[in-house]
């Protein structure tokens, strides 16, 4: 009997992320659409590099940081929670979600 390929039970792959990449300063204060999200390793430090997909203004773009407050933030947010508005703001030397 031929298997089919749902039999095998592999999880399906996160979303590819789709848009410009541009840095997280260019969206401080400006509301927000975060469809998805993915942690790699960062190209040029030895920590986590955070990738979020998100709209601006009717634009989806990727927006990345290594800041660890949003890492930490954006894992507590349940798979169903998505997507969800929100700003992104530098308060001191943290970036916080709003």
């Amino acid at each position: 009997m031929i298997k089919n390929f749902k039999d095998f039970n592999i999880p399906k792959h996160e979303p590819v992320l789709q848009g410009s990449r541009i840095p997280i300063k260019d969206v401080f204060g400006k509301e927000l659409i975060v469809f998805w999200y993915r942690i790699n390793d960062s190209k040029y430090k030895k920590e986590d590099c955070l990738y979020l997909q998100v709209s601006l203004k009717d634009v989806k773009h990727v927006v990345f940081t290594t800041a660890k407050a949003l890492i930490i933030d954006v894992q507590k947010i349940p798979k169903d929670g998505f997507p969800f508005t929100t700003t992104i703001i530098k308060e001191e030397k943290r970036f916080l979600f709003t």
